[in-house]
């Protein structure tokens, strides 16, 4: 009965609006908005299963391939984030357990991915990495791989994406 009284007695909220579901695109609008001049981080994408791999140097102009790489044998096994922070974008192969930076590859606006899918599978790709620690940037290109199709999918869906919108954005947005 107490119950039933504490109930009865809470104030009703007339007229209160009612969540919507709007799109991404607009949520991720809104905050950046609330945020104002600073930068958000997000988190485009995440996978707990990336493995990488040592390849051998490229024989011709030909594209890379999957099965000249022993892929039972892997040199590195973590996450996988693609974060955006405002202009800047980047893919980030991270330690599973203590979230260390293994490699980064920056994605740049007016230069080509540093993503190349192999021609043979839709799970492998060919990642140019970068190294500034010592004060000049080094590269050097990996192997990645997912176990299954889906992130694989979801990864290069995410790139497309951020290009598109960072394309549309140098048109609209300045």
């Amino acid at each position: 009965m107490k119950g039933k009284a504490q109930a009865a007695s809470s104030p009703q909220v007339v007229g209160a609006v009612q969540p919507i579901d709007v799109g991404v695109e607009q949520k991720m609008s809104a905050r950046v908005e609330r945020e104002g001049s600073e930068n958000v981080e997000l988190v485009l994408f995440r996978a707990k299963e990336c493995y990488v791999y040592m390849i051998p140097p490229r024989k011709s102009a030909a594209s890379y391939r999957a099965d000249e790489w022993d892929i039972n044998k892997w040199a590195w096994e973590g996450n996988m984030r693609v974060i955006s922070k405002g202009d800047e974008c980047s893919i980030r192969l991270e330690d599973n357990t203590t979230g260390e930076l293994y490699a980064q590859a920056p994605i740049r606006e007016g230069q080509p991915l540093p993503v190349e899918a192999v021609i043979d599978s839709s799970r492998f790709f060919v990642l140019r990495i970068e190294d500034n620690s010592s004060g000049q940037t080094r590269h050097a290109f990996i192997g990645i791989g997912f176990r299954e199709r889906t992130p694989a999918y979801d990864f290069q869906a995410v790139l497309y994406d951020h290009l598109k919108y960072s394309f549309s954005c140098t048109f609209s947005c300045s």
